[in-house]
């Protein structure tokens, strides 16, 4: 699912060049296998292991795209689906903001494809 996306968004021209620092504080964030783990929540990814073990330096833009689609999804399910405690999310703000940024270029890249909003409906 996350490497059809990937693939399908590189193909239509998604620049994943303005998340770099996203991609390097989560690469370096994962480095730590014991959060790691805890993002992952027993889920298996071996190309999430394999890019962990490369420099992001050297990922394609399918990678990073991939890479930072799987920490947002991975995030999202853990805040969601784990502890329902909002307050705990605090500690997370970092993690948060970048998932949301991640995301937010994804978005904007759909819409610059196919606008979901009509000039009409915008003004």
């Amino acid at each position: 699912m996350i490497q059809k996306f990937s693939e399908r968004v590189v193909g239509e021209g998604c620049d994943p060049a303005p998340l770099d620092s996203a991609l390097k504080h989560f690469h370096q964030r994962y480095q730590d296998q014991e959060l790691y783990r805890h993002l992952m929540h027993g889920q298996v990814s071996k190309k999430m292991d394999t890019l962990l073990r490369e420099s992001p330096g050297s990922f394609s833009d399918q990678d990073k795209i991939f890479f930072l689609a799987i920490v947002a999804y991975r995030f999202r399910n853990n805040m969601f689906h784990g502890n329902k405690d909002v307050h705990s999310w605090l500690a997370y703000t970092d993690q948060i903001r970048l998932c949301t940024v991640s995301v937010g270029h994804f978005v904007t890249h759909a819409e610059l494809l196919c606008p979901s909003l009509s000039e009409r409906r915008v003004a």
